[in-house]
């Protein structure tokens, strides 16, 4: 850190205000942690998702310059990023048919609510919408599937994660422009 971040980290500590505000290169996790021990509320922006789960009890998320949402981490994950994200990375030997196929059986499995949502370098993006799908049900299909479709390597299957929902905004953002 540089001694001006320094400086300003130990400065505002030291004044015990309602409220501090800093940039994103200021705050470190310690000094979060060290805030919410001294019950101090600070604003800071931040690209790392990570980061503000790890410190932040509500967050806002800016595009163009406003705010589009505002809430606690589960609060924003539950409403813009409902669903779960399976992964499945793909052998490097396959073909076109293949792909196709295991594409089909994959909506086929997870029907009606699995869109895919990217697809590069061997890896398939999907996000299954209905957050009701028991974990047992995906983990099931995905076996059925990896057994059926020698072309699927691995898989990873979680729920939607806040970077996720960060990323979607920024999509919207970029589709926008």
């Amino acid at each position: 850190m540089k001694e001006c971040e320094v400086l300003c980290n130990r400065l505002a500590i030291m004044v015990n205000g309602q409220l501090i505000c800093m940039g994103g290169t200021f705050v470190s996790p310690t000094l979060g942690a060290i805030f919410k021990l001294c019950c101090m509320s600070t604003a800071w922006r931040s690209a790392s998702m990570e980061e503000c789960e790890a410190l932040c009890n509500r967050l806002a998320i800016m595009v163009n310059g406003q705010f589009v949402c505002m809430g606690g981490c589960q609060y924003l994950k539950h409403k813009f990023g409902q669903g779960f994200t399976v992964m499945i990375k793909l052998r490097s030997i396959r073909s076109e048919d293949n792909l196709k196929e295991l594409k089909r059986a994959v909506e086929e499995q997870f029907q009606p609510s699995c869109v895919l949502k990217d697809e590069h370098q061997g890896l398939l993006h999907y996000h299954i919408q209905d957050p009701h799908v028991p974990w047992k049900v995906l983990f099931l299909g995905m076996e059925r599937l990896k057994g059926a479709h020698q072309i699927v390597e691995d898989y990873t299957i979680s729920e939607t994660t806040l970077e996720q929902v960060f990323l979607a905004f920024a999509r919207a953002q970029k589709q926008g422009n």
